[in-house]
């Protein structure tokens, strides 16, 4: 963290699972020329501003959970399907192993270290050990392991969150106020939307018959999922029924994301972001944004949408605004054609806070008939796609500029970030969009359109021979929008730095 900012600094190639403690990061990570599976210990060197390694690795096969905390290391053997705790004594001495814990458990267990209290999932319980003069002790068990097939419910009660109830074979659930609705699995019925209201004097109801559905979401009186498509449920009052209202009618895969929160509904489709708002009643799209993410969690009006190992942050407003279209000069040609990323600041996550009502349990909400399939749907005109901003009105002038690479034969140790330069806040440089490439790029290009100020465009190679020209004959180059050249090279060790003003005049040559 730098100031109010999460900055990326550094990158483990073949990173697994991983868990920090302090200035101490464990990974379980895949070593190709070994070919092996290992636990490595890294610190943090403030000096170096990195990651190194500080003890040879624990050669380990398949690691299914991990954790760090304070001095111990636990992690639970896949292949020897029990719990190994590793401890040092002191921050500069290595860790060894300390003892193992002979627990009968799946080859996919779970497990948990915090202090000086250690939780390890069993075959048909849960354990939990306290550490007493450096042994590690059993304490207490629970009478089930907890798992993903089945939905836990919990309320707090003073300080602490109690266990209330549970929804036996529930994959997937949302929750808004005292109703949850969950997806779940019965042998008769095969795959189901069931709703359920905190409150304990309501009968059975009959369940919405669905196929697979890969997304969940609910807000106030709307549910929302995807089932090859979206599709809405809605009710006027907490004490109706939820009954079909609207299919989206959206190509997209099987495993799409979506997320609804009031007024705003983001789908994900096959190429595109579909945005759309409530007005009386009906959904209607109101911005698309330029590509599909993998993920999203809306909050008000600020969007968060996961794509690979990056998160970027929208706000809602903004995005409805229009940018001036650009056509950014090339001069190298992308695996695709350019992708619009946009510029944006960051945002707090979104938090979800359950009810506190004292009910002592879960019963079903009133009675809903399965629907039949929609015959029929709103028509949905595309709306133009828009590149989200942070920060747009249309009184702004704005500039695009044009990154492209070309990567050597290891681009997964290659990356860029683009800051604005700021002189008068105190909190150092506001990130406008950083990049880490992957195992299998060759080539990445993108446009950004920016405000009028001064920049810094950095390239970063992690092992130091730059994209020229020890493991092949990688090149980037930044250009305006009218093909000026701003930045270009290779031949550089750990990092090369431009820094340049928008909009870009070019330095004319030396008479």
């Amino acid at each position: 963290q730098e100031s109010t900012k999460w900055v990326q600094f550094d990158m483990i190639d073949g990173g697994r699972k991983c868990s920090i403690s302090g200035d101490t990061i464990a990974m379980w990570r895949y070593i190709s020329e070994q070919g092996d599976y290992v636990v490595q210990f890294y610190k943090y060197k403030q000096d170096l501003g990195g990651v190194v390694a500080i003890q040879d690795p624990i050669l380990k096969g398949f690691i299914s959970s991990i954790d760090l905390s304070h001095d111990y290391l636990v992690y639970w053997d896949y292949n020897q399907a029990d719990a190994f705790i590793y401890h040092r004594e002191e921050t500069d001495q290595t860790f060894a192993l300390h003892q193992q814990f002979n627990i009968s458990g799946p080859l996919y267990n779970s497990i948990a270290l915090d202090g000086d209290i250690l939780i390890i999932g069993g075959d048909g319980n849960t354990h939990i050990f306290s550490e007493k003069n450096g042994n590690w002790e059993e304490s207490i068990t629970l009478d089930q392991r907890y798992d993903g097939g089945n939905v836990y419910l919990f309320h707090q009660e003073s300080t602490k969150w109690v266990q209330f109830d549970m929804i036996a074979g529930a994959s997937k659930c949302s929750i808004s106020g005292d109703t949850i609705a969950t997806w779940e699995y019965d042998s008769e019925l095969d795959f189901f939307l069931q709703l359920y209201k905190y409150d304990q004097d309501l009968g059975e109801v009959d369940p919405i018959p669905t196929g697979f559905i890969w997304s969940i979401d609910l807000s106030h009186g709307y549910l929302v999922y995807w089932d090859r498509d979206a599709f809405m449920y809605h009710r006027e009052e907490s004490n109706q029924t939820f009954s079909f209202l609207q299919q989206f009618n959206i190509p997209g895969p099987w495993s799409n994301s979506l997320a609804l929160n009031g007024d705003i509904l983001v789908i994900g489709g096959d190429s595109i972001t579909h945005i759309f708002s409530e007005k009386n009643g009906n959904w209607e799209e109101s911005i698309t944004l330029d590509q599909p993410y993998d993920d999203y969690q809306l909050s008000g009006r600020s969007l968060l949408a996961r794509k690979d190992h990056e998160v970027y942050a929208f706000n809602i407003e903004d995005c409805a605004q229009a940018m001036p279209t650009q056509t950014p000069s090339l001069s190298m040609a992308p695996t695709t054609s350019p992708t619009t990323y946009p510029s944006v600041s960051p945002s707090s996550p979104p938090s979800m806070v359950p009810s506190s009502s004292s009910s002592p349990s879960m019963s079903p909400s009133s009675s809903m008939a399965p629907s039949t399939s929609p015959s029929s749907s709103p028509s949905m005109s595309p709306s133009p796609s828009m590149a989200p901003s942070s920060s747009f009105s249309p009184t702004e002038t704005w500039f695009c500029i044009e990154i492209a690479v070309v990567y050597h034969d290891y681009p997964q140790y290659t990356s860029w970030e683009l800051q604005r330069v700021v002189y008068d806040d105190g909190g150092g440089n506001e990130l406008v969009k950083s990049l880490q490439a992957s195992l299998g790029d060759t080539t990445h290009a993108e446009s950004i359109c920016l405000q009028e100020g001064e920049y810094e465009f950095t390239i970063r190679d992690y092992w130091g021979n730059g994209l020229c020209c020890e493991s092949g004959e990688g090149h980037y180059n930044v250009t305006s929008s009218n093909g000026a050249l701003i930045a270009e090279g290779g031949d550089f060790s750990y990092s090369e730095t431009t820094t340049f003003s928008i909009p870009f005049a070019p330095t004319p040559p030396a008479v």
